[in-house]
């Protein structure tokens, strides 16, 4: 496909409401979120092993899979072309499932959906050269407050929250315009917040195409975009109006323990997105000579994130 879009960001960074916002306009369809990179695609050995399978391996994973069942198009149109065959390229699948959506829903452009995909730009550039990605990036101490609220992830400790979201942003920010190049962009939720026309003309520019009014009014392709009864719990606001006080939350729901140790795992990310960094009376000595031991377990988590995900990638 010449034309992919792909939204990426730290979970919790406003990937759902730009995804709703974009598949609003006339142009562009994203699928409900299918995870399709990071279950079928997230190496290249994992890749060539379901290859290797065979189709009638990929047709019962996809039949068991309720995101990609989620999307309501056939599992038989989405393969048959493969079947006769019997071999198929798993992104030229991905393409067709992608274009298969697009004919439903009478759209040119295609989109995918998951925050999880910061991880994983070097298989997106290696099989889909000419895709266009959209990093979103919010405030750390709010992506945090977020995490330990919704279900999927309220069982985490705040602290690794912090050092993983931190770990993740830093690699999207360097892999995304390194890749990409020209076809990477980011975009700040609190800006998009503050004033959502402005920030997605400039989404509409960095795309090609015209920004049309009906993508602030986003509500209804949201609620046909989030289908699953687990996803409503974390993704109800998209259904709301745009709140625009969305963001600052973390001042009065976290102690003052979790914002120090926020702001000092993700130290250069403050200063590198322009986040201000929270001044507290009731720091202690213990917490201005520990400060300097934090930004160095950072860097360090960072380093093993970053061995982590290659190691998987041989596997």
């Amino acid at each position: 496909m010449d034309k992919l879009i792909f939204i990426v960001g730290v979970g919790r960074s406003g990937t759902s409401l730009l995804q709703s916002m974009l598949s609003s306009h006339s142009h562009i369809n994203f699928t409900p979120e299918s995870h399709f990179i990071k279950n079928y695609m997230s190496s290249d050995k994992k890749i060539k092993r379901l290859q290797n399978k065979g189709i009638n391996n990929l047709e019962r994973l996809f039949l068991n899979d309720k995101n990609i069942l989620k999307s309501n198009i056939d599992i038989n149109l989405i393969l048959s072309k493969y079947k006769q065959k019997n071999n198929f390229e798993l992104n030229k699948v991905f393409e067709n499932f992608q274009k298969l959506h697009l004919n439903v829903m009478n759209k040119k452009i295609g989109g995918e959906k998951d925050a999880r995909n910061i991880d994983y730009l070097f298989i997106i550039k290696k099989y889909f050269p000419n895709s266009k990605v959209i990093l979103i990036y919010r405030d750390p101490r709010d992506v945090v407050l977020s995490k330990s609220k919704a279900n999927w992830s309220s069982h985490r400790p705040n602290w690794l929250h912090s050092l993983i979201g931190n770990s993740q942003l830093c690699k999207g920010l360097i892999d995304g315009p390194r890749l990409f190049k020209k076809n990477f962009t980011k975009i700040k939720y609190e800006d998009l917040l503050e004033n959502p026309k402005k920030e997605l003309e400039k989404i509409c520019d960095f795309i090609n195409i015209k920004f049309e009014d009906r993508m602030l009014e986003f509500q209804q392709t949201a609620k046909k975009l989030f289908v699953k009864k687990d996803e409503m719990q974390f993704k109800y606001n998209n259904f709301k109006p745009l709140i625009k006080n969305n963001n600052n939350k973390w001042v009065n729901n976290l102690t003052s323990n979790e914002i120090w140790f926020i702001q000092s795992t993700n130290f250069k990310l403050f200063k590198k997105l322009n986040y201000d960094i929270h001044r507290n009376d009731s720091l202690n000595l213990f917490h201005f000579i520990f400060t300097p031991f934090l930004i160095m377990i950072s860097i360090l988590f960072n380093l093993l994130y970053v061995f982590v995900l290659k190691f998987i990638s041989f596997r």
